[in-house]
């Protein structure tokens, strides 16, 4: 594939016009010579009964490859057979996979493919290790397919982390965080022990991910979960309901902050005494801190730059609790021995990567959760949420949200926040 960047605008000077033919010549397409040939194979989704494979076309896909040096982006569609060759110019690469088809039980539907490799650095000679030895130019991926209706259809309908403009001017404000879950089925939802939280690392700015590649990964410092009634009814969210947690304080933000969040009308509050510098309104209901490692101070545990939110149960927790020494554990690859609560990635319901600027490289979550992230375009600190897009409004009048697993496909970024509150 060649690569063709935008010239400068000619100017008509003279002595201008001789600086633009300059550019011209050095901004060339890539020769052959240049680049090198990047083999790329889609292997079938584990999850074929979604899709009948003996008819599928590997054809509907498209790999997308973004040099994070410079920005260029080369797309092409794979080939029938499940490869895709795409001549490349040395850089650090990361790669996605998307397509979509009509879900064969209900033409209303649809199968959404997705899948990522993870970042690589290529030269001229191939792709470089970290030791610096030369492998193949190839990679092999698993495909994701989502289609249908989950067993528990929750979503993460919208997450304000970054904080926005304090009421006095010049001062800016990030307590005011929450987390929106929604009901994206057709089918009651019990929500009880229900857990929330953010993987590890705790920002998308470090160098590595020591729990990568693993079928288990880190929960930063706390465990909330939505604790049982006391009268032991279940608490049910209904198609097209919401439950919004606060993150932070569990306050009334009008007269605070522009955003003027009333925070004080959260379902549930992430909250313990511990956080002695959070507050929470009465008659909040508090979630139930069921773990705590590598305690960070009395601030909370939602990341103000870019948390990777996971909602997700956890099937037995009296064993769970039980085995501290099988679901803690230290992160691989630092010295460091402070522990952290590890969880099956298969637990997770749906979550939500989140980077603080699009170069960053460690993602948190396994690309089978989310296969990419959003972010902030417009940045932190403005009073802007991310979001999930529409994708459909169904006969009884409830929204469908998109879920692809793909959050750079799902999520409309820098809204402005819009929690359904209680109203009561």
């Amino acid at each position: 594939m060649k690569t063709f960047r935008t010239p400068l605008l000619l100017l008509v000077t003279a002595a201008l016009t001789m600086l633009a033919i300059a550019c011209l010549k050095e901004l060339k397409p890539t020769t052959p010579s240049e680049t090198t040939q990047f083999t790329l194979t889609a292997q079938k989704p584990p999850n074929t009964e979604l899709l009948n494979f003996d008819e599928f076309d590997f054809s509907i896909l498209t790999a997308n490859l973004t040099n994070r040096r410079n920005g260029l982006v080369y797309t092409s569609r794979f080939n029938a057979d499940g490869t895709v060759k795409i001549d490349l110019e040395p850089g650090l690469y990361a790669v996605l996979i998307t397509g979509q088809f009509p879900f064969p039980h209900d033409p209303e539907d649809t199968v959404y493919i997705n899948a990522s490799v993870d970042d690589f650095l290529l030269n001229i000679e191939g792709i470089v290790r970290g030791d610096g030895s030369i492998e193949p130019v190839k990679r092999s991926v698993r495909l994701n397919a989502v289609g249908g209706e989950p067993d528990i259809p929750l979503v993460i309908r919208e997450v304000y982390y970054g904080g926005g403009p304090h009421i006095i001017e010049g001062r800016t404000l990030a307590t005011d965080q929450y987390v929106e879950i929604y009901n994206n089925g057709t089918k009651d939802v019990i929500i009880d022990s229900l857990f929330v939280g953010t993987a590890m690392p705790f920002n998308s700015t470090v160098s590595e991910n020591g729990w990568w590649g693993r079928d288990t990964f880190a929960v930063a410092y706390n465990q909330f979960m939505i604790p049982p009634r006391a009268d032991r009814q279940p608490r049910i969210l209904r198609p097209g309901e919401s439950i919004v947690i606060a993150m932070a304080n569990a306050i009334d933000f009008r007269g605070i902050t522009q955003a003027g969040l009333r925070l004080d009308r959260v379902h549930f509050a992430a909250w313990h005494p511990v956080f002695t510098s959070r507050e929470i309104a009465p008659g909040v209901p508090r979630m139930l801190r069921v773990t705590e490692t590598g305690h960070q101070g009395t601030g909370g545990f939602f990341s103000v730059n870019s948390p990777a939110v996971i909602i997700y149960k956890i099937p037995n927790l009296p064993q769970y609790l039980n085995n501290p020494g099988v679901w803690q554990g230290t992160d691989p690859r630092s010295t460091s021995d402070r522990l952290s609560q590890l969880i099956c990635a298969s637990w997770v319901i749906d979550g939500v990567e989140v980077f603080a600027n699009p170069t960053d490289r460690t993602k948190r979550l396994p690309h089978s959760i989310d296969a990419s992230f959003t972010y902030l375009k417009e940045g932190r600190l403005l009073g802007n949420a991310v979001r999930r897009k529409v994708q459909r409004i169904r006969p009884d009048g409830t929204v469908k949200y998109m879920d692809t697993n793909n959050s750079a496909v799902d999520f409309e970024t820098d809204v402005k926040p819009n929690p359904r509150l209680r109203t009561d």
